[in-house]
């Protein structure tokens, strides 16, 4: 199956929104051929804004864009886009309720050999505790125009993290906010996942066959809103449960599951994630490992749960 980087697909699905839909503009802060924007903005130069090597004031001129009633995508590396501009999102997007979409590409870990200033493990929790924001997490090549247009419909901050590596295209059906994808049925174990690491899972449930036993994968693609009633059905079916993430330990997918498993059906469960390391530079796969996801990290968490 054809592995397709996610920030390719990026940039083909603003130029597909741009030729249906001239009320938007996209904001950059200078990272256009990295993100792929530049897709965009060679396309449709009076639509687009580049703000330099600044991100708060990426931050900053799309809400006063947006301010206007416009809606704007304000795209570069995720590290960047939450971390540098934190204060910018939190008070001149969310609070005003402004109708900006971030897409934080070179997500995780898996941009390799840029080293661990450009490796982001915090994005999710930084844009989780936003009041009002939205977080979207792209696991497909095939999601990405889904979400895309499906944050700037909403009218709301919405936050998308993109991967800089790619994923096999695993789903084409219609993408909702809250919505969840069950890319395999299982009676044992539920892996849950999102972006990049929901081929490892399923890598990893089909090793778990060859052993007779039967694992569930969800990808959690909409981790705020949370798909809570699909997440705690899965987990009465199976009993347990290991979350599985490109994300650090505090604040992601892991404890958004993990709050609502204690409160609608407390459940067995492990968590496989980044560990108090920020990993060093080297090609995807070797940082991966060396973070510790891979195959058999996932399933050593399924002997203990299940144990």
């Amino acid at each position: 199956m054809t592995v397709v980087a996610l920030r390719d697909v990026f940039g083909a699905a603003l130029v597909e929104r741009g030729l249906r839909d001239s009320n938007f503009v996209v904001v950059d802060a200078d990272n256009a051929p990295a993100t792929r924007a530049s897709n965009f903005i060679q396309r449709f130069p009076g639509r687009a804004v580049n703000v330099g090597c600044a991100e708060q004031n990426l931050v900053g001129v799309s809400a006063g864009i947006a301010a206007t009633g416009i809606p704007t995508v304000a795209t570069t590396f995720a590290i960047f886009l939450c971390g540098r501009a934190f204060e910018q999102i939190r008070n001149l997007v969310a609070q005003a309720m402004l109708p900006v979409t971030l897409v934080g590409t070179h997500a995780g870990v898996t941009v390799g050999h840029d080293g661990p200033s450009h490796f982001s493990v915090e994005d999710i929790a930084l844009m989780r505790s936003v009041p009002g924001m939205q977080v979207l997490v792209a696991s497909s090549s095939a999601q990405v125009a889904g979400l895309v247009d499906l944050a700037i419909e909403s009218k709301r901050p919405t936050y998308i993290r993109i991967s800089r590596h790619g994923t096999a295209c695993r789903f084409s059906g219609p993408v909702s906010f809250a919505g969840i994808n069950r890319l395999r049925d299982g009676t044992d174990v539920t892996l849950i996942t999102c972006g990049v690491l929901v081929d490892l899972c399923l890598e990893a449930a089909e090793a778990l066959a060859t052993y007779g036993m039967s694992a569930e994968v969800l990808d959690i693609y909409s981790l705020k809103p949370l798909a809570e009633d699909a997440i705690a059905a899965a987990l009465t079916r199976t009993g347990a449960a290991v979350i599985v993430e490109e994300h650090g330990v505090a604040g992601g997918l892991g404890e958004a599951v993990s709050h609502v498993l204690a409160q609608r059906h407390p459940t067995r469960l492990e968590h496989v994630c980044v560990r108090e390391t920020l990993g060093r530079s080297g090609t995807p796969e070797a940082v991966l490992d060396l973070v510790g996801l891979t195959v058999p990290a996932v399933l050593a968490a399924v002997e203990r749960v299940l144990k």
